[in-house]
């Protein structure tokens, strides 16, 4: 979890973005295949305070300073950008410890280039900062302008692409499934089923959304509203099983209808009643994110975690960061 820091100065900044740029050079060269990636991870590398992100044609660009962005900051950072992808391109910044309240703080706000045109066929295109990017034929739309994150993290992509490669013929069960990521790759993947369950509100929508950019069809079974222990509980009572199931927990404390979700008290928990819906040959995949504690200490008894690869464009910090494995049952 990010917290509030001092922030560097103009030459710095400059100078980190350029070499951060320099080294993602492979990540430029394939666009083409995949446009959403991040251009700095200013903590570890060299300019604290502040994360930089590809979207498509447009960057987002996220300050964690205290007190906001300074406008010369900004504004140099604009001019690098401009100068590397073109005049018109579109940048989005969002203070996170900026003025203003905590909505404010979320949402984003356009700083440089033309408004954004909405693609045809995203029917959440309306909002402001809303477009659609490509990752490796998976289509997804993001948000700019709207709420803390956009909607894809793109730290998660090896993650995606594995889910995407060991889906076929499976029943596939997507818990904690924001706007459904994981699942549109399993589908694509030749999934028997995926059940993809959130109780926010909002992600369930944005998953559908997410769903039909990829042509996928999806009915009531397929984005369920829930408490993830509610359906876990349900699913026992059926004797419900799955051949693959993805467990991506938010990295604090949530609130909930009942008590939300503690990764410090339910990380335990929440892996143990998942193993009992695993079929025979089943894979469990964990996200682990920054200070939550790790699924990859469960489950010694029935196999080995295996840790997927980290993403080029985010440093190998032991600790911080998503980092993903998938358990094979025997």
């Amino acid at each position: 979890m990010w917290m509030d820091e001092d922030i560097v100065d103009r030459g710095r900044l400059v100078e980190s973005m350029a070499k951060a740029w320099a080294r993602r050079s492979a990540l430029h060269a394939a666009v083409d295949r995949c446009d959403a990636y991040r251009l700095m991870d200013g903590r570890h590398e060299g300019a604290p305070g502040w994360t930089v992100d590809r979207y498509g044609p447009c960057v987002l660009v996220q300050c964690f300073g205290r007190g906001g962005a300074p406008e010369e900051l900004v504004t140099a950072l604009v001019e690098l950008f401009q100068e590397r992808l073109g005049a018109d391109t579109p940048v989005f910044l969002k203070e996170r410890f900026g003025v203003g309240s905590a909505r404010e703080r979320e949402d984003g706000r356009q700083v440089a280039g033309p408004a954004l045109v909405p693609a045809g066929d995203d029917s959440m295109g309306h909002r402001p900062g809303r477009l659609v990017v490509n990752e490796h034929g998976l289509r997804f739309g993001v948000d700019l302008s709207y709420g803390q994150n956009t909607g894809l993290f793109a730290d998660a992509r090896s993650a995606r692409a594995w889910v995407r490669a060991n889906s076929q013929g499976r029943r596939i069960l997507n818990l904690f499934s924001y706007t459904g990521a994981f699942g549109v790759a399993a589908s694509c993947g030749g999934a028997r089923s995926v059940t993809n369950v959130d109780r926010v509100r909002s992600a369930i929508e944005r998953g559908r959304v997410n769903y039909s950019l990829n042509q996928l069809e999806s009915d009531s079974r397929t984005h369920l509203r829930s408490d993830v222990f509610d359906y876990l509980r349900r699913s026992t009572r059926r004797d419900e099983s799955w051949d693959g199931i993805i467990l991506d927990p938010p990295p604090r404390p949530t609130p909930g209808r009942r008590r939300g979700f503690d990764p410090r008290r339910d990380t335990e928990k929440l892996f143990a009643r998942a193993l009992e819906l695993c079929g025979d040959g089943a894979w469990v995949l964990g996200m682990a994110a920054i200070q939550s504690p790790s699924l990859f200490d469960l489950g010694e008894q029935i196999g080995e975690w295996e840790r997927l690869p980290t993403e080029a464009d985010f440093p190998v910090v032991e600790g911080r960061g998503r980092r993903a494995a998938v358990l094979q049952l025997r």
